[in-house]
């Protein structure tokens, strides 16, 4: 055996600082009550969406913000029910899961809806009224109606999001270095030119001037030309 795998095996492996023992020992417990926890999560999940798969009375479920590995056992058990799943919201903030049953009518402005952040309300439904038989009558006269009632269908205004104030802001940024570009070089937009000649016309026409005055030079130098 060699001497170095003596001493080594002799010696064991280099002995660790109290504070790193104490690091591995938390990351260890940690790791363990992640574990517990999702394995907690998927069984109440697991009972509460096959409650809701089996109750027709219910359409849609919506589930707490959760991170990525929590939304993905909901996700997991929804497609063993047949269930459609969306998630929605800003990831680390309120990102949540909305359970739908295949039966029920998801439109697209009700997705719009929860992509935005909003809550869903749709428009009511004026229920049918009934009508009395009218008398008969010889005159042409139109029956009378009573006006429906107003609604209001107006959305509530969403504030801008974060990212949306941050592209608002490189915007008028954008303008403000091109407007002094302008002012400082002379620069002049496209709309603003009068003359509207491609690079070729005016080359044309540069070398056009040019052969008009050699020629000019050539005859006042030799008159005789003009004969």
């Amino acid at each position: 055996m060699d001497i170095r795998e003596l001493l080594s095996k002799q010696q064991g492996p280099p002995p660790q600082s109290a504070s790193r023992k104490k690091e591995i020992a938390e990351a260890r417990k940690a790791d363990e009550a992640r574990k517990k926890y999702l394995a907690n999560y998927r069984l109440q999940a697991t009972n509460a969406i096959a409650a809701f798969a089996a109750d027709s009375a219910r359409l849609k479920m919506k589930f707490s913000p959760a991170d990525k590995t929590v939304r993905s056992i909901v996700h997991e058990i929804a497609e063993g029910h047949e269930l459609v799943s969306h998630s929605f919201g800003e990831e680390g903030v309120n990102r949540h899961v909305y359970l739908f049953k295949k039966e029920y009518d998801l439109t697209e402005a009700e997705l719009q809806c929860y992509r935005a952040g909003r809550k869903w309300e749709p428009s009511p439904v004026l229920p049918a009224r009934a009508v009395a038989p009218s008398e008969p009558t010889t005159s042409n006269a139109l029956p009378k109606t009573e006006p429906l009632p107003s609604l209001n269908l107006q959305s509530p205004i969403k504030p801008p999001n974060k990212s949306e104030r941050v592209m608002a802001r490189l915007a008028a940024r954008s303008a403000e270095l091109v407007q002094i570009s302008r002012d400082s070089f002379g620069d002049v937009p496209v709309a603003g030119k009068t003359d509207r000649r491609t690079i070729a016309q005016v080359q044309a026409d540069i070398q056009a001037k040019k052969k008009r005055k050699l020629l000019e030079v050539e005859r006042e130098a030799d008159p005789r030309d003009d004969s």
